[in-house]
């Protein structure tokens, strides 16, 4: 089976969905371990493959990362733990294998599934509409960032940036759309392929020197009230770093149509390390 996909079926364990995951879901923050979009990407795919989901949205998600998530395999599994006539709460983690071999939990999310209904009449997204840029525009190659960030995950996505990188004082926005299938032989959803770039926030919204700190987020929080359409997605992002190594990244998140949602990110904020 080709590794152009970011995970590889390999199998069940005790009612989980076994993935190995391939190089493309690397991180920018170190060699050997997965960014955050693919292990969100999971999450969200397990939480709107829960039973019982047909016709509804997922509408929020909240992941913890619960430490580095290695390029070796993956357990996935989700559960509705609470279900109602408008709303199912589902909680869905990713487990991987610890010293002595046996699973332990990695990620972790709880979500909200919400039921549907035709509000076409009102529908308003409050918000800027951006547009797409052009093919030519600036991309991850055109910004001052480490060679770490031209590969795994964040390198294979296409990029296409509306603002200046890294410029204070107004949003960074850019677009990012995926080159590859999420799990190899399938098909993602329209919402997940939306989501998959949007881990990626913090560095969009960089106002650190990418060369000199890292910004790593510990969780995830994604909100969507419009169901996401087109192949791109994209990011309006902005980050504030405290005084106390502490920094957060918001961003809007959009389709060609406007914004469709946003997400919050909490930062923990270092000089790198030079050995990295």
């Amino acid at each position: 089976m080709s590794d152009d996909a970011y995970f590889l079926p390999a199998g069940t364990h005790d009612g989980a969905e076994v993935l190995q995951p391939t190089a493309h879901t690397g991180s920018p923050w170190s060699a050997g371990i997965q960014h955050g979009g693919p292990v969100a990407g999971l999450l969200w795919r397990a939480c709107e493959q829960a039973p019982g989901a047909e016709g509804w949205m997922l509408t929020r998600l909240a992941v913890e990362l619960l430490g580095p998530v290695t390029l070796d395999e993956v357990a996935v599994r989700a559960e509705v733990v609470r279900s109602g006539r408008s709303a199912d709460l589902v909680e869905a983690e990713v487990l991987q294998r610890g010293p002595g071999g046996a699973w332990r939990p990695a990620a972790r999310a709880r979500g909200w599934r919400m039921r549907t209904a035709d509000t076409a009449s009102v529908a308003y997204r409050a918000g800027q509409r951006f547009a797409l840029p052009p093919e030519g525009a600036p991309t991850l190659h055109d910004a001052p960032v480490p060679p770490l960030w031209l590969e795994g995950f964040v390198g294979s996505l296409d990029w296409r940036f509306a603002s200046t990188f890294g410029e204070r004082g107004a949003p960074t926005v850019a677009w990012a759309r995926l080159r590859m299938p999420f799990v190899a032989g399938e098909e993602p959803s329209a919402s997940l392929r939306a989501i998959l770039p949007i881990d990626a926030a913090n560095g969009v919204g960089a106002r650190l020197d990418t060369r000199s700190w890292t910004f790593i987020n510990t969780e995830l929080a994604i909100h969507l009230f419009e169901r996401p359409t087109g192949e791109w997605t994209g990011i309006e992002a902005e980050s504030s770093i405290g005084s106390a190594g502490v920094g957060l990244s918001q961003a809007v998140v959009h389709d060609e149509h406007g914004p469709v949602g946003r997400i919050a990110q909490s930062l923990l904020v270092s000089p790198l390390d030079p050995r990295n």
